[in-house]
């Protein structure tokens, strides 16, 4: 196995909420390494160090499927993306995030290879992430400009459909 593999450009598409305790949360875009010419297109989110000035980022959806055949990734596993350089899906674009009572954070965003919208949450102060697809339909592009609020604690999507007209 290789060398680390490097985060690449996070940032675009962030949303970022604030627990009661005032840990900051954000969730964004993982567009690409460029310096090694990389294309990922992957959900992030972490939360923000204060003592490091830097969101402590983790791969939430993304990733291409896990290796079954014995190989080793590119670089080494235990670094980011699990030492993976290929794309996966290409999900993580226009990010909402919000935390729910016990401060565990839920994201709305984009899924534009399937154009689709999605939800990841985690329930565990954001070690492990769960995500499903809310609303896909063929011949449409949902998901695009996702805001969530919470509505009696409950996580509420607003978001664009493009489907095909008549006229």
């Amino acid at each position: 196995c290789g060398s680390p593999n490097l985060q690449g450009l996070i940032g675009s598409y962030t949303s970022v909420a604030v627990a009661s305790d005032g840990t900051i949360w954000v969730a964004g875009y993982n567009d690409a390494d460029v310096s090694n010419g990389e294309l990922y297109g992957d959900l992030v989110a972490g939360k923000y160090d204060t003592g490091k000035q830097a969101v402590q980022w983790q791969d939430v959806d993304g990733l291409p499927p896990p290796r079954t055949d014995g190989t080793c990734p590119p670089n080494d596993p235990s670094t980011w993306r699990n030492g993976e350089t290929d794309s996966g899906p290409d999900v993580g674009l226009w990010t909402s995030i919000q935390l729910d009572s016990n401060g565990n954070p839920m994201v709305s965003y984009y899924d534009a290879t399937n154009g689709a919208l999605k939800f990841a949450s985690s329930t565990d102060g954001g070690k492990t992430w769960a995500s499903h697809t809310v609303l896909q339909a063929a011949q449409s592009d949902i998901g695009r400009y996702s805001k969530m609020l919470l509505v009696n604690g409950n996580p509420t999507i607003a978001f664009l459909v493009v489907e095909p007209g008549t006229g």
